[in-house]
């Protein structure tokens, strides 16, 4: 329904907009978990090798001048909203047909797929259209945010935005009040079970590890 598609547009937003509330504490908490996952060999799913701490550094030191570049792009009011729906529509096309091809299955860290998108060819046949707005608007936002801050940012590969979001929904998971509930669900959930599978399990208990320890 419209009000779904409205409730989540605005769950998104909010979303992005935590990075501007992240602190060192939070920045540091992030690095101690991917240095566990390094040191555990677990694999993050996507093609990307953006070192998420140092994006959310300069994040803050930018500090309000990027909000205007953040909303400008979630109102797709610039001419770079315009380029990244563009690339958007390319990507998602190229991903369509070398998958209606290929006998090969598409994965992360396969030189054939890092730059096409093809998550949407293997999506369950029934999957919601709430998990579809997810997938196109955390895609969106990816381009966006490439096209809008670049390698100065550490921006460069199709998903490296989206290692950021999975970052800011593990830490709302673990350490905030759990706003981001639907996002992390659909996210983790497999895509034979109709969600995403962009985060996977070994991240999750590595940031519930981390939390847990630093409470004791």
């Amino acid at each position: 329904s419209n009000n779904k598609a409205v409730q989540i547009y605005s769950n998104f937003s909010r979303l992005i907009n935590t990075i501007f509330d992240i602190t060192k504490d939070d920045i540091d908490f992030i690095s101690n978990c991917h240095e566990r996952m390094k040191q555990r060999g677990v694999q993050i799913n996507s093609a990307s090798s953006i070192n998420c701490p140092n994006f959310l550094r300069k994040v803050k030191e930018a500090g309000e001048e990027l909000r205007e570049v953040v909303a400008e792009g979630l109102s797709f009011q610039s001419e770079n909203s315009e380029k990244a729906l563009k690339e958007l529509a390319r990507l998602m096309k190229n991903g369509s047909e070398a998958a209606s091809v290929s006998d090969s299955i598409p994965k992360d860290g396969d030189a054939r797929w890092d730059d096409l998108i093809w998550g949407h060819t293997q999506a369950k046949e029934d999957v919601s259209p709430e998990v579809l707005l997810y997938f196109s608007l955390s895609h969106y936002f990816a381009q966006y945010l490439n096209i809008t801050l670049g390698t100065e940012y550490g921006l460069e590969q199709k998903d490296d935005f989206l290692n950021v979001l999975m970052d800011l929904v593990l830490l709302d998971k673990v350490k905030t009040d759990q706003q981001f509930e639907e996002v992390f669900e659909i996210f983790v959930t497999t895509r034979h079970s109709g969600g995403l599978e962009w985060l996977i399990v070994g991240q999750v208990d590595v940031y519930t590890e981390v939390a847990r320890n630093e409470v004791i």
